[in-house]
Formats: C-alpha cells, structure tokens, sequence
C-alpha cells in the first residue's frame, strides 16, 4: 500500500526509489530501474561500467531550437540508522511513514538527498504537458562517497552547456555555488601487548546528530570528538591508561551520534568520566540535551603500547 499520494507523479516515483536499496556503491538496481524507465519512454539513453545513467529527452514541439538543459542528481543515499534498527540497506527496502505533515523513514535515513532530484526528473520526463527543450538527465553514482560517479562519468555524453543540480537543500531557493570536501585518511603500524590491567568501555550517545553540511550551524555536538576530550581528560589528570578500542561514526558527512572507546587501567575511571561528563552536558544543553555517557566493565586480553596510546588520544 503507498504512503504517498500516487497522483502526484514525484511522489509516485519517490517512493518507488525508495524501495529498492541505493547506498553508495549499491546503486546497481536503481541503475536497471532508470534503465528500464529509458526503455518504456522510448528514450535514448546511456549507462557507463560506474552505473552512471544519462537519459536524453527530445525538445517539446517550437522548442527544438532552444539551447539543451542538463539536469543533475545522484542516485545514492547515506545508509545510516539508529542503534536499535535492523534494518539491512544492501537488501531491504525502506519503511516509510508520515508524521505531522512531514515523510519519515523508520529509525533510518530517508534518502531524499538526492532521491527527490531523481523523483524530479522521472516526473519532469513523464509529463507530456510540460514545455521543455532537449532535455540531458545525468543521474550519477558515488556522490555521497566522494563524487567518483560524477568525476568518473564521460563528459563526451554531457550535450549541454548549462546546468541544473537538483541536489539543493531548500525549497525555492537557488545556489550558485558551494563549499567542497577533502578526506584525509591516516596509516600508522600500531604495536599491541598483553593486558593485565581492568578494562573499561565507555560510551557516548543520545546526541542529535544530522548532516554535516546542512546541520553544521547548529553547533550540535559530535560524538567522536566528545570521546577524545574524554580521553585527553584522564592524561590530563594523570590516570595512566592503554587505548584498546575506539571507534564511532558511519558515515564521513554525518555527525556521528555515538562513540565506543575501550581502555585498560588500574584505576577506577568511572565517577571521574560521568564527573567531567557532566560540564559536557551543560555546554550541549540547548542542542543535545539527551546526550549522556556510560562506563561499564569489560575484557580484553591486549592493549596498544602506552605510546601508541598517546600518540592516537593527542591526534
């Protein structure tokens, strides 16, 4: 049964992309779904090896000589989900469900970044009524990721001159341009050794969350920076410790809301952490004020060098 209404031709095929699974380099089955759309419009089309679609749409009559428009999205989705969901983003389709007005997706991202833009052109091509010049649909692959698809895409298939990306974030609004990203990635040869100390798992969460370009003003807080002004916290009180694990996040453009880090010590860490954690909260009181942190006993037979440890805490 359709959550959206079916007459409204954007919301039709949202919904339809929503169902099949479209995370970042799983963009295969949307890419046979735009494909099979091309066939059944009778349309020229092309598909690269990255799963990349353009899809080119005559001009409506008494506009064949008008200069051709390129539209722009990307088929991918940030796969990312609440603790608690099951949910598989490789094989499950998602669940959907409306709330004051507003479309949700249970406890999982939506993917209307850039599923809308998708929906946008879908529509835009299934509506005779609309006037329009040579249409060149690019639908690229990999955005969420890096933007391979778009560097990766033939620019020999682009048959246009001007541009629209429907990747935007407000209704109504155009933007001219925007800022970029850069991924940074660090190696370092880690050196373990046996653990005769107690182990302690600590655990951030309860925080909001969001995108990191579109939520950034926000001032929301980020789990895994939280996590290290914990850890710098205890050297600088002098509690000697050895990092075991320490990991957080899904996704490099969403603010983490979680954060795991276990250590070994011979000292209680506990009412120290919860303590410090305490001054955390107060500052995160008006855009996080859920956000708590849990200390719990733990095992584990290694650790990483005292060296390892501070070098990884101060980085």
């Amino acid at each position: 049964m359709a959550v959206l209404d079916e007459n409204i031709p954007v919301f039709h095929y949202f919904e339809q992309l929503t169902q099949i699974p479209h995370g970042s380099y799983n963009e295969k089955e949307l890419a046979n779904y735009l494909e099979a759309f091309a066939k059944k419009h009778h349309l020229e089309y092309k598909r690269d090896g990255m799963d990349n679609v353009v899809i080119y749409q005559k001009a409506s009559q008494g506009y064949e000589e008008k200069e051709p428009i390129m539209l722009q999205a990307h088929m991918d989705m940030v796969c990312a989900k609440a603790p608690s969901s099951k949910h598989n983003f490789a094989s499950d389709p998602l669940e959907l469900h409306i709330e004051n007005g507003w479309l949700y997706a249970n406890h999982t991202t939506l993917g209307a970044d850039d599923g809308m833009g998708v929906a946008l052109m879908l529509a835009l091509m299934d509506d005779e009524n609309v006037k329009h010049p040579d249409l060149v649909c690019v639908f690229t692959v990999q955005e969420e990721a890096g933007l391979y698809g778009a560097a990766g895409i033939d620019p020999q298939w682009l048959k246009a001159h001007r541009m629209i990306s429907l990747d935007g974030e407000t209704f109504g609004e155009t933007t001219i341009s925007s800022c970029g990203g850069r991924d940074v990635i660090l190696t370092k040869p880690l050196r373990r050794v046996a653990n005769h100390h107690d182990v302690y798992k600590m655990t951030v969460k309860g925080l909001k969350g969001g995108h990191s370009g579109d939520a950034i003003n926000q001032e929301r807080a980020n789990a895994n920076v939280l996590m290290g002004r914990i850890l710098q916290h205890l050297m600088a009180k002098g509690i000697k410790y050895h990092l075991v694990d320490i990991k957080g996040g899904e996704k490099p453009n969403a603010i983490p809301v979680y954060a795991t880090c276990l250590i070994a010590t011979d000292t209680d860490i506990t009412d120290e952490v919860i303590n410090f954690f305490t001054s955390v909260k107060e500052e995160y009181q008006f855009s996080d004020e859920e956000i708590f942190v849990e200390v719990e006993n733990a095992i584990s037979d290694f650790a990483y060098s005292r060296e390892d440890t501070w070098n990884i805490v101060n980085a």
